[in-house]
């Protein structure tokens, strides 16, 4: 990942650190599955935030600026993160919940960026949905984890923690640029910036093991890329698709 855009330092080991090793038990894991609900009285992804300004379903919360945004949809305990319901979730009930999210943001998504990334998975045989499952899984633990900021310096920012937003122009958002809001609060908008930056990665990534170790791109790539591709492994046994 580039340093440049909203943030000058990328503290990629703090998100490292939180992140756990995949399971190897999918027994135990389907079992903890079946005991959860089938849904929740939470509302994600039914809109961008390009489609409707101010659909806060990942946070009200602005950790970059620290505050909280001025007119949200929702309270922050009805926000994915702020009801806190992702972390006791295991990982297959964490990627069902949010299935919808990524069929859109992945699945459903037309633009030049979304295809290229779907050409390139199908031609590396791997399901393009749940790669990016895996990377967030990473990331956040789908949603688990708040953003890490110190003063004006962040890990990332949302779901897929993004440090280099790019338009679908190919521009480099700047830090005052009014799209972060879309990328702090929104769970599609940022998973649609997510794989744009992913689908950038691809020209030279000859598998999934490449491309999260280029997308990452720091001292800890080969740690990053090694977990995602457990994440992915572990996520093919969930029966998403």
């Amino acid at each position: 990942m580039g340093f440049f855009g909203r943030f000058f330092f990328c503290a990629f080991f703090f998100a490292l650190l939180q992140s756990c090793k995949p399971s190897s038990s999918t027994s135990t894991q389907s079992k903890l599955d079946a005991s959860l609900p089938e849904s929740e009285p939470l509302s994600l992804c039914e809109n961008s935030w390009e489609q409707k300004p101010g659909t806060t379903d990942y946070t009200t919360y602005d950790s970059y600026n620290k505050r909280t945004y001025a007119k949200p949809d929702r309270s922050e305990s009805q926000t994915l993160l702020g009801s806190k319901s992702q972390a006791i979730r295991p990982l297959c009930a964490r990627a069902r919940f949010l299935k919808k999210c990524f069929d859109k943001a992945v699945m459903e998504n037309n633009s030049s960026a979304g295809i290229k990334f779907k050409r390139w998975a199908e031609a590396h045989g791997i399901h393009p949905a749940l790669a990016l499952m895996a990377k967030t899984e990473q990331e956040t633990k789908m949603g688990s984890l708040p953003d890490s900021c110190y003063g004006r310096t962040c890990n990332g920012i949302g779901i897929g923690q993004i440090i280099t937003a790019i338009d679908e122009n190919g521009r480099v958002l700047s830090s005052s640029d009014s799209r972060w809001e879309g990328i702090s609060f929104n769970i599609l908008t940022n998973l649609q910036y997510s794989l744009r930056v992913i689908a950038d990665k691809t020209g030279y990534s000859n598998s999934l093991w490449d491309l999260a170790f280029r997308y990452n791109g720091s001292v800890y790539a080969r740690m990053y890329a090694g977990n995602v591709v457990g994440y992915y492994a572990n996520l093919k046994s969930c029966g998403l698709y």
